[in-house]
């Protein structure tokens, strides 16, 4: 026997659903029966596809972006591309896919979600919970007698009567209609802030080129939100199927699996939508053609404000004697101001130069230093010590920068000190300071 396609029963089987009237639904729900033999397919294969992978790289980005090292950044970059291509499948299969994957068939509806919410977690009806009355309550005529008096629009169907419980739906209930809009806005946001972020603060991507560190760190803290945000919706999602399966007495959990649910008698259904998979393939084969070439062409543009000039060999030989040299922008024009006047005392090393070079090299760090530049290292370096006006490693930018790294990692050999840059930025004398360029030294005793 064939599967029966989204929506519809398997022939030969008694029909357990219908699309009911508006003012039959929450009256029928009054006597609804405990969860029957008949099933009915609800979500297709696309649909169980795209539940599953979302929830396993959200998860994932969530572990990637709150929890692991900076290093993590790239596979961090990697599963928020791939939530956004998900949603973006989704959002084209929520007008194309068969009857419940449509939107259309569970519209966003505060209301009636927070009705539903009630209902299931009191007891109350989807009438009473919006009135504030209960079943139990004396003097409430109703309570016994349920029929078609008052009424309001939940999920795009009008509900009229008092209901023991919430009436059963095959598709999404209101509160899981609201969950699904919530977690696509926000996911859709997440994208955005992850985008302006990377641009702004890494100098990558789509946006490197016209976003500054100042929008950068604003982003990054509206991201940070809305992870946590997204981690609380998807305790709240998944407590709210385990609640509203147990209600039913039959397992959400594993009806995504299947795509089967069981069916009630007087069940809230959906009017039947056929699939159009051809012209859903070709709207996401077109915006894949439009937007990939798009955004790599995009991030291909020059960064603003990163450094592309080479070292200056005279800035390379002197002070690369002593350390990495290690990119000007590091530090204000005033604290290389400040170095280069104070060269016969560098720090107890004499470091003197004859005139003309120490004038070129004067030149050459203050037409490079941090003012110049929009990095991330150059932003939180731009402020000396008050106390060290001289010392890059005495502000509290480096502090806050190397603030997880032991202390004992700068005096192993194979870092030889804290401004030896180099030993664990590999683009040290780029000024980029990229996170996935960071790498300790194996030797650190």
């Amino acid at each position: 026997m064939l599967p029966a396609t989204p929506g519809q029963h398997r022939r030969g089987e008694p029909t357990m659903t219908r699309h009911v009237r508006p003012q039959e639904a929450c009256a029928l729900a009054a006597e609804m029966p405990a969860p029957q033999a008949g099933e009915v397919v609800v979500w297709d294969r696309a649909v169980r596809l795209f539940h599953w992978l979302l929830a396993a790289a959200v998860f994932a980005a969530l572990a990637t972006g709150l929890v692991a090292p900076r290093p993590w950044l790239d596979a961090h970059v990697v599963l928020g591309t791939a939530a956004a291509v998900l949603v973006v499948f989704r959002l084209v299969w929520g007008v194309l896919g068969p009857t419940y994957a449509r939107f259309a068939s569970f519209p966003p509806d505060p209301r009636a979600a927070l009705a539903h919410a009630g209902g299931m977690l009191r007891g109350r009806t989807i009438h009473d919970a919006v009135s504030g009355r209960s079943l139990r309550d004396p003097g409430n005529e109703l309570a016994e007698n349920p029929g078609p008096e008052g009424g309001f629009s939940a999920s795009g169907m009008r509900f009229s009567g008092l209901i023991s419980r919430n009436p059963h739906f095959i598709g999404h209930n209101p509160l899981g209609a609201m969950m699904v809009a919530t977690l696509l806005v926000v996911i859709v946001a997440l994208t955005v802030t992850g985008v302006v972020m990377l641009g702004g603060l890494a100098k990558e991507g789509p946006l490197a080129a016209a976003t500054s560190f100042a929008a950068g760190a604003s982003a990054r803290d509206i991201h940070a939100a809305l992870g946590w945000l997204i981690l609380a919706l998807a305790v709240l999602h998944i407590a709210g199927v385990l609640i509203e399966g147990r209600r039913e007495g039959q397992s959400l959990v594993w009806g995504m699996v299947t795509g089967r649910k069981a069916a009630m008698p007087g069940a809230v259904t959906a009017p039947e939508r056929a699939a159009r998979p051809r012209l859903a393939a070709a709207i996401l084969a077109t915006l894949a053609v439009v937007l990939v070439p798009a955004i790599v062409m995009a991030s291909r543009q020059p960064a603003a404000g990163v450094p592309t000039a080479p070292l200056d060999p005279l800035y390379v030989h002197e002070c690369g004697a002593c350390h990495s040299p290690h990119h000007p922008s590091i530090a204000p024009s005033a604290t290389w101001a400040g170095i280069v006047e104070h060269l016969t005392a560098h720090f107890e090393e004499d470091a003197s130069l004859s005139e003309a070079d120490t004038a070129r090299l004067a030149a050459y760090l203050a037409d490079n230093s941090a003012e110049r530049f929009d990095t991330k290292a150059a932003n939180l370096l731009r402020t000396p010590s008050a106390d060290a006006p001289l010392r890059i490693t005495a502000t509290a930018g480096w502090t806050r920068l190397h603030r997880g790294v032991p202390a004992n990692v700068f005096t192993t050999r194979a870092v030889g000190g804290a401004l030896n840059c180099s030993a664990c930025h590999a683009d040290a004398e780029t000024g980029h300071f990229a996170a996935r360029a960071i790498a300790l030294p194996k030797e650190t005793h």
